[in-house]
C-alpha cells in the first residue's frame, strides 16, 4: 500500500487550523526546526516516520490511525475502533471513570494497580 503524503498533509493542516496555529507555532510545538518542515508536510513533500506522525497527532490532539485513514474519526484511539464505538454512548462521569482506570492500569505505582484490580475498590 502506497502512503498518500500529500492526503496526511491536507489533514494534518486542517486540524492544525482548526487549533488556529500558524504553520512557524506548529512547527515549535512539535520540537520541529522552523515552518519549512511544515509546509512540507502540509504539501507531501515531506517523507517521515511513525515517530514523527505520532507527534504530529498529539499535539494535534487527534489519532494517529486518522492522518492515515481519512475514514477514521479524528478522536478514535489509535488502534481501539471498538472500544471508542462502545464508549460513545457513556456519561461524561462514566468516561471520567474509564480514563481514570485506564490511567491507573498504565501507572507503574503497583499498590494502585493492585487497588484497581481488586474486588473492595468500592465500584
Amino acid at each position: 500500500m502506497a502512503v498518500d503524503w500529500l492526503a496526511i498533509g491536507k489533514r494534518v493542516q486542517k486540524e492544525r487550523m482548526k487549533h488556529g496555529w500558524t504553520q512557524d507555532e506548529f512547527a515549535e510545538i512539535c520540537g520541529f526546526t522552523g515552518r519549512g518542515y511544515i509546509s512540507r508536510v502540509e504539501n507531501g513533500k515531506a517523507v517521515y516516520g511513525v515517530k514523527t506522525l505520532f507527534a504530529m497527532a498529539e499535539k494535534l490532539g487527534i489519532s494517529p490511525a486518522y492522518l492515515l485513514d481519512a475514514s477514521v474519526p479524528s478522536d478514535t484511539p489509535f488502534g481501539w475502533p471498538e472500544l471508542a464505538e462502545q464508549a460513545k454512548d457513556l456519561d461524561p462521569e462514566q468516561k471520567k471513570m474509564v480514563t481514570w482506570f485506564i490511567e491507573g492500569l498504565t501507572d507503574h505505582d503497583r499498590k494502585l494497580q493492585e487497588r484497581l484490580l481488586s474486588d473492595d475498590f468500592g465500584l
